[in-house]
């Protein structure tokens, strides 16, 4: 299976991406969320909150 993840900016101007390829849904959505978090994805929905 493969999964696509995106975290955008509330305004459109950052867009973070990551894709993987597995067999497992549990580890294939880890790999991508901890690759997005590593990306800034964090701090980037944080600050959307704030907006």
């Amino acid at each position: 299976m493969c999964l696509t993840g995106r975290v955008y900016a509330s305004d459109g101007s950052v867009v973070l991406s990551s894709e993987r390829t597995g067999t497992t849904l549990e580890a294939v959505g880890s790999e991508v969320a901890g690759n997005l978090i590593a990306k800034g994805a964090d701090d980037l929905l944080a600050s959307s909150r704030r907006t």
